[in-house]
């Protein structure tokens, strides 16, 4: 029998779904997912939903009660360079995310991506943990390294040391998660024996998944990720998953441990034509597929029409 897949479109503004889109038309019975307006299904895909709020003015209670199977935000802490406006308006990933489970029973929410060397380890591992104890182990932790350099420094990062930097903290959660007494000692994450409670859900950890791309991505999701989240800017994608599969066999890890994600959008097309890529990413090995809607811009009910197309020729 066929997994269900959903596919929707990525809401870069709380107040698309307050002064734009009406609330019924959001509203998920799981026993009907047809009856989402915004919502697809796939045959080949789980559900899933990204949901990324860059606006002062948090969803209400019923708003995030209204939104499909899955919500994954971004994380930007501080704002620095010469950066687009919107830059500064993202909500902390974990607040927001907490909101939206402690009101939701399936809906299973993420960061896309947890930006890692901005983070003490330590305290991030634990509002981890924290989160998917309240949302019973519907977390899926996004991360990634970063590109901003002067964001890095005033994190006390320096750019170059940044991989290596995310690569220890996500090995040092894992030993918190994972260990009743803890502890790590490496170049730039060092901690003797601690306590720290509560434990994620899931044993090992909620699962992790690699946002980037480079020569580096397959070592690094194979020795400490459990899946890849590549966006879909004209890289060779093909290659990058049998590289991620290569890399893993040679580790002796099954790649069927490994969980491929494309983002994709409209923009990010450059035959423009939608349906046809999503077909083609399918057959490359990813097991789902986002979409999103240009971030910055403020939709205006067209980006919307476009999507429900789209996903009625799925259905």
């Amino acid at each position: 029998m066929s997994r269900l897949f959903r596919l929707t479109a990525f809401l870069h503004d709380a107040r698309e779904i307050r002064s734009r889109t009406k609330l019924k038309k959001l509203r998920t019975n799981c026993a009907r997912p047809r009856n989402c307006v915004i919502e697809v299904l796939f045959r080949h895909f789980q559900q899933f939903l990204i949901v990324d709020v860059c606006q002062s003015t948090p969803l209400r209670h019923q708003e995030f009660a209204a939104l499909p199977q899955y919500g994954w935000l971004l994380d930007r802490l501080l704002w620095s360079g010469d950066l687009p406006q919107y830059y500064k308006e993202f909500f902390d990933p974990f607040v927001w995310l907490t909101a939206a489970a402690a009101v939701t029973t399936k809906l299973k929410v993420g960061t896309s991506v947890c930006l890692v060397p901005e983070h003490n380890t330590m305290n991030v591992a634990k509002t981890i943990a924290c989160l998917d104890q309240v949302s019973n182990g519907r977390f899926l932790f996004g991360i990634g390294a970063g590109w901003n350099a002067e964001e890095m420094a005033d994190h006390g990062v320096e750019f170059k040391d940044r991989w290596k930097v995310t690569r220890e903290r996500v090995l040092a959660m894992k030993e918190i998660w994972t260990k009743e007494v803890a502890e790590y000692h490496g170049k730039f994450v060092k901690f003797d024996p601690i306590w720290c409670w509560p434990k994620p859900v899931k044993a090992g950890g909620p699962p992790v998944y690699l946002g980037a791309w480079s020569k580096f991505v397959p070592k690094r999701v194979a020795e400490y990720c459990d899946g890849w989240i590549p966006a879909d800017f004209g890289i060779d994608l093909a290659s990058g998953v049998e590289a991620v599969k290569a890399e893993a066999a040679r580790r002796g890890r099954p790649a069927d441990t490994l969980d491929f994600t494309v983002l994709t959008a409209y923009e990010m097309v450059r035959s423009g034509n939608m349906e046809a890529r999503i077909q083609e990413l399918l057959k490359l090995g990813f097991n789902r597929v986002l979409s999103r809607r240009s971030p910055g811009r403020r939709s205006n009910g067209r980006c919307w029409e476009r999507y429900a197309a789209l996903i009625r020729k799925f259905v």
